[in-house]
């Protein structure tokens, strides 16, 4: 229990200066007992001498006798004073004349002792009040900032510092608020998200649906429709429906990717010759833009990766800048390294992003100011290739953008394979 009430450094304090209080009033009584019982022998020695004196001044005695009386002591004589002395009251008990001299140093000792035993009972008193009162204070703001925690109030922050339960329990609880702030940060995050997803999907998959089912409706009523005309209806059908299974593949590739419901299967490969594979893919695409794609290495840069996703952020980096690049402008794709990572960049001539919109850029469904009314995307491809670089452990981010272009770079770490 002591070990216990001691860890507190506060409560060590009060207790050091309590027992040094404490040892002060016991001095000061002693010095005061000491006082009074010279005092009390010096009025039993002036009683005595009086006695003497007294009797000497009556003839009974003479100074002669007084010096028989101080150099002898015998038993005899106690006996024998007594007994003349029976007379006048005097017995074996002291006389009422007695009772003075001690009755007053008796109640010297009492009030002493009373005033001591007092002092110390309030000292203690008043020092186990304030322990009492200091544990209350911290249990009544613990309560307070358990019941404001409770009611998702999490700026309310008290500090006990030094040593002990208190200050331990403290730091508990200025830990717990920290991480249910970031928690609720989290879930409040997640829940906006999760807002934006429902009414990103609801926009993007009610437009062609209510196409479809148009074109549908027209198809079964139109018993006299051109062939052309039909053919038309369903072609747009066909990309509505290739619309959505482009929209929906994304999505759940995001989140299978960012639950860790994919596993990954890690080898070396060139990071060259995935990138001149992807461009390769856009080649049609780009001469019908009069676009150019250009590949450039500085040196070989072998990564170990998952060939298979990671051509697809590359994919999805490379389709953006060839889907927003102007006609007859260039797409640049470089890689480069060094000891520990390579990197690559992919710059086009698109018309950039705004300052505004580059910390969101990463962000699922988000589609900057200069994508607005286009249906070249879904917002997903970016938060696609993140999460794909994350899970090699490498980063990406947007290194640059004007009005003339944007350059995306990519940073994978170069380690051999486990």
């Amino acid at each position: 229990m002591f070990r216990s009430l001691f860890r507190e450094r506060q409560n060590r304090v009060i207790a050091m200066i309590g027992i040094a209080l404490s040892l002060s009033i016991a001095l000061i009584a002693i010095v005061t007992l000491y006082l009074s019982l010279e005092d009390h022998g010096r009025h039993l020695y002036e009683r005595e001498v009086s006695i003497i004196g007294r009797l000497v001044s009556l003839g009974i005695i003479t100074h002669d006798d007084v010096a028989k009386m101080l150099s002898e002591e015998r038993s005899e004589d106690y006996e024998a004073a007594l007994e003349l002395l029976k007379p006048f009251g005097y017995t074996e008990e002291p006389p009422g004349s007695f009772e003075f001299s001690d009755g007053a140093f008796r109640s010297k000792v009492i009030v002493i002792a009373s005033l001591s035993s007092i002092t110390l009972a309030i000292l203690w008193f008043s020092l186990l009040t304030l322990v009492a009162k200091k544990q209350s204070d911290f249990l009544k703001d613990t309560s307070l900032r358990l019941d404001a925690l409770m009611n998702g109030r999490y700026n309310s922050e008290s500090v006990y510092y030094g040593e002990g339960d208190t200050a331990i329990l403290s730091a508990q609880i200025n830990a717990l608020t920290r991480r249910l702030e970031k928690t609720m940060e989290s879930v409040n995050f997640e829940r906006d998200k999760m807002r934006g997803f429902i009414s990103f999907i609801s926009h993007e998959l009610k437009t062609p649906l209510a196409s479809l089912k148009t074109m549908n409706e027209l198809l079964i009523d139109g018993k006299e429709m051109e062939r052309e005309q039909m053919e038309e209806f369903l072609k747009r059908s066909g990309e509505d429906i290739e619309r959505m299974e482009w929209l929906i593949g994304d999505v759940l590739n995001v989140a299978r990717i960012e639950s860790g419901a994919i596993r990954f299967n890690f080898k070396k490969a060139d990071l060259a010759e995935l990138a001149k594979d992807v461009a390769r893919r856009y080649s049609e695409i780009a001469k019908s833009k009069s676009l150019k794609i250009s590949v450039g290495a500085e040196s070989t840069a072998t990564v170990f990766c998952d060939e298979r996703w990671l051509s697809q952020a590359l994919d999805n980096l490379v389709k953006n800048a060839v889907n927003y690049s102007p006609d007859g402008g260039t797409v640049s794709i470089n890689i480069f390294r060094s000891e520990a990572y390579a990197y690559l960049t992919v710059t086009d001539e698109g018309p950039g992003i705004a300052a505004g919109d580059t910390p969101k850029i990463f962000q699922s469904f988000y589609r900057g100011s200069s994508a607005v009314g286009s249906r070249k995307g879904t917002g997903l491809g970016l938060a696609l290739a993140k999460a794909i670089i994350e899970r090699h452990d490498g980063d990406i981010k947007l290194k640059s953008s004007t009005e003339k272009g944007s350059i995306f770079a990519i940073e994978l770490p170069i380690r051999q394979e486990e």
